[in-house]
């Protein structure tokens, strides 16, 4: 299964180097490419959890700034996703302590497609505006359920809404 694949190369990646650990990771989701949808039982939906790298590093020369990086958030991930969740990280690369975001997207699985034109402009925009040489992308399929206290869990049937924002 790709998610326990995952997990333990990232366990066996923590002692690595930041590049290391980027290898590894490609590694398993090359291995994977041909992984299927989710097949998920009720009230579980399919979805995509797709999770972004961003370095803050510019050639070592200085850090994108939280005004930088808001603005950024706002001309490119808000005008695509609906909800999305940041995480400040810490990694390594080429033995230098770097500072990151991490970007955390759950998203219904039927709009894979277009997930993918508006994840490649995301990341074509950071690397230009930042200079940045890669930005890390990793896509599970994935069940998950979002129930909520004293409301039944039943799968909706409602059609996909990934065509109401911009690529």
């Amino acid at each position: 299964m790709l998610i326990a694949d995952f997990r333990q190369c990232f366990k066996s990646c923590l002692d690595l180097r930041f590049v290391g650990a980027w290898l590894c990771v490609f590694v398993v989701l090359a291995s994977s490419a041909e992984a299927q949808e989710s097949v998920c039982n009720a009230p579980e939906k399919s979805m995509l959890n797709v999770s972004l790298m961003f370095g803050r590093d510019v050639e070592k020369i200085h850090s994108v700034t939280d005004e930088e990086w808001n603005d950024f958030m706002d001309k490119e991930l808000k005008k695509r996703f609906k909800g999305f969740t940041v995480l400040d990280g810490v990694g390594y690369w080429e033995g230098d302590k770097e500072l990151s975001k991490h970007v955390l997207i759950s998203i219904d699985a039927r709009c894979e497609a277009s997930v993918q034109m508006m994840i490649d402009a995301i990341v074509n925009a950071y690397r230009k505006r930042f200079n940045q040489y890669s930005v890390g992308v990793v896509i599970d399929h994935v069940c998950v359920s979002f129930c909520r206290p004293r409301s039944s869990c039943e799968a909706e049937d409602s059609p996909p809404a990934c065509l109401d924002r911009p690529m």
